[in-house]
């Protein structure tokens, strides 16, 4: 085992250290919805890869492959909160000229 990672995703490690360089990079654009939108995008998919490989070791109930997606959680919905209030003015103003 490396550091709690099965033996069939032991480059997991270079999985993470490569979410955290996307995240760098998302997090030095300009324009905050683009921003937000490449985070959440990247979040997604890191997450959608964990939970389908689950690469931590089996032991006390998962509870590291738990904690990862937890983790992973805690960047996306803050993310698609922050994206969904700056997009709600335009989201609004489009509906308004749908129902006149």
């Amino acid at each position: 085992y490396l550091q709690g990672f099965q033996k069939k995703c032991f480059f997991f490690e270079v999985v993470n250290m490569l979410r955290m360089d996307v995240l760098l990079v998302a997090s030095l654009l300009p324009e905050v919805p683009l921003r937000m939108l490449l985070i959440l995008t990247a979040e997604c998919l890191f997450m959608a890869l964990h939970i389908w490989r689950k690469p931590f070791v089996k032991f006390d109930f998962q509870i590291l492959d738990h904690l990862d997606v937890l983790s992973l959680l805690s960047v996306l919905l803050p993310c698609g909160a922050r994206l969904f209030f700056d997009l709600r003015p335009a989201f609004s103003e489009t509906f308004s000229i749908l129902r006149h």
